[in-house]
């Protein structure tokens, strides 16, 4: 059961490794039918079986896939009790290797499964469900020691310059709305306060519109003042250009 995004939390894929050290082709699906092409069991992990109906649907959302860039991604799955329940995401290139786990995504529904969606120089993204009307992304690193990062409650995004924004938990029990402006390239995270009140839920419904530039993220949110009157907030983060 999904619970209510005021009162529970998001399901969150989690870290669990990032290996080996470092030293294109056009995508295309891995076929994971074929031992020379598909993963290999380590750990305990195996690919998922398609013929068992334990994974009615999975295989719609879990595909494995080589991004432009050449990473290849693989779903695996623990071969033990979790088997059902637990997803793990495997990327990898050359000597780089990385292992997320989604823990119990699979006890939801699909939409919760991490889907390829693009990339940048520095990392790969995959987007899937949060809660009941959420949107999160999952960010795969593509550093000599590959690390993951899930990225909750979205309100916009800027794949290309990997930025951000989104609502952080911490901001469900105030009175005022928080923003987090997330810039994954220089590794900063930017917190936006806004003086007035949403009253909408999910929060992100406040916002109007992002714009992302070269050195600045600027947000535009409706709200409510003191008195219940509509006012209209900007606020603007500045962000210099390069890595930190």
């Amino acid at each position: 059961m999904i619970e209510d995004r005021k009162t529970g939390s998001p399901v969150g894929c989690l870290i669990v490794a990032a290996l080996l050290s470092a030293c294109a082709a056009p995508p295309a699906e891995v076929d994971r039918l074929d031992p020379s092409s598909g993963p290999k069991a380590t750990a305990g992990l195996i690919p998922i079986d398609p013929a068992d109906t334990g994974y009615t649907d999975v295989q719609l959302y879990a595909k494995d896939t080589v991004t432009p860039d050449g990473w290849a991604i693989h779903y695996l799955v623990k071969d033990d009790s979790t088997r059902y329940n637990d997803l793990y995401i495997r990327w990898s290139k050359g000597g780089r290797e990385g292992l997320f786990q989604c823990g119990d995504v699979l006890l939801m529904r699909r939409y919760f499964i991490p889907e390829f969606t693009g990339e940048n120089d520095s990392h790969i993204f995959l987007e899937h469900g949060c809660a009941t009307g959420c949107a999160a992304m999952l960010a795969l690193s593509k550093d000599t020691l590959p690390m993951g990062q899930d990225i909750p409650y979205l309100v916009d995004q800027d794949l290309p310059r990997g930025r951000f924004v989104h609502i952080p938990e911490r901001s469900f029990s105030l009175d005022t709305l928080e923003v987090d402006v997330l810039d994954l390239t220089r590794k900063e995270e930017h917190a936006v306060v806004f003086g007035g009140r949403c009253t909408l839920v999910p929060e992100e419904g406040c916002i109007d519109s992002v714009s992302f530039e070269d050195r600045q993220v600027t947000l535009y949110a409706t709200l409510l003042d003191a008195n219940g009157q509509e006012v209209q907030e900007k606020h603007a983060v500045h962000i210099p250009t390069g890595h930190r």
